[in-house]
């Protein structure tokens, strides 16, 4: 049971719509709101991945919340090979790189592990953010 949790929740988040929502990417033509610079995953036990993200914010103002999700997937577009919410209640300051660490508990892929990094698409995708001064935003 515990080896299919991982697929059971790539299917769902797929399903559900998560890599599939509007949202500002990392990946796409416009500036994103986060930048994805570097990443890497590493097993810490039979039920939990730890990814460590190199992000870099573009927001004018300090975030208090964000609403978004990360997602791989491999060159050749056609395998997703995983995706996790963004920490919600993560504050990020303005304009700033700073590394982020994920503990995704009940999620070990273990393709993500095992294929070289060149060979797997990441993108950070933002939905909306909550500003330190209470103002919000969505991305389309």
């Amino acid at each position: 049971m515990r080896g299919l949790f991982p697929i059971v929740l790539i299917s769902v988040l797929s399903v559900c719509g998560v890599a599939n929502a509007k949202s500002a990417c990392s990946s796409g033509d416009d500036p994103p709101a986060i930048k994805l610079h570097s990443w890497n995953a590493k097993k810490i036990d039979d039920a939990t991945t730890e990814f460590v993200l190199s992000i870099e914010t573009t927001f004018q103002k300090n975030v208090r919340m964000v609403d978004g999700y990360v997602s791989y997937s491999d060159v050749l577009g056609g395998e997703r090979m995983g995706a996790f919410e963004f920490p919600r209640d993560n504050a990020l300051p303005a304009r700033a790189k700073t590394p982020l660490t994920i503990k995704v508990g009940s999620m070990v892929v273990p393709r993500i592990l095992k294929v070289n990094a060149d060979d797997v698409v990441a993108d950070l995708c933002v939905k909306g953010v909550v500003y330190d001064d209470g103002t919000q935003e969505t991305f389309k």
